[in-house]
């Protein structure tokens, strides 16, 4: 009987040798968790705008033109968009044309508008339908931008010449600063 009661305070000291090693370690473990996470590295991207004109346009005596004539003589913003050094996502932007002042005249099919990037359109309209607003989105869909990438962008506007009656479209006036959003 005494070796019974020698193996079962063995068995139940190895039990509970056992129970302590496994809780001492996963309680390690998960301390050694909290740790990683405070080391995990966390995902940023920045942008930079630099605009080589100006952010603003400004013009109360746009002329008429061909649309053919716009790439040498509508009015135009041009800038880059580019990741900051620091950054290390990709992102998509988007363009947008904000303190929109425009007169009820140029509210018209005929104001157009174009926005170019790296030589190649990806966006285009007309002030025909901007009613109140303050700000017009030209880009819909995000551009996207790749880290270590950069766009550069024109913006042009101008007032299409047609083989109608234009004279509507005369002492018209036209403000707007152009802005650039990111979103991942």
């Amino acid at each position: 009987m005494k070796s019974h009661i020698l193996k079962s305070t063995i068995f139940v000291f190895c039990l509970l040798v056992l129970t302590m090693s496994l809780s001492y370690s996963f309680y390690t473990y998960q301390v050694t968790n909290v740790n990683d996470i405070r080391k995990t590295q966390v995902d940023t991207g920045q942008i930079d705008v630099d605009f080589a004109t100006t952010e603003y346009i400004n013009n109360l005596n746009i002329m008429l033109i061909k649309d053919e004539e716009a790439p040498t003589k509508a009015e135009h913003t041009d800038f880059t968009v580019s990741h900051t050094s620091s950054s290390n996502l990709d992102f998509y932007y988007f363009v947008s044309l904000t303190d929109l002042t425009i007169s009820e005249n140029f509210k018209s099919p005929d104001f157009k508008w174009s926005l170019l990037r790296n030589g190649s359109e990806v966006a285009n309209g007309n002030f025909a339908n901007v009613g109140d607003a303050s700000t017009l989105l030209l880009t819909e869909n995000g551009l996207l931008l790749n880290v270590g990438e950069s766009d550069s962008l024109v913006l042009r506007v101008w007032l299409s010449e047609t083989d109608v009656d234009q004279s509507s479209l005369y002492n018209g006036s036209f403000t707007a600063k152009v802005q650039v959003t990111a979103k991942r």
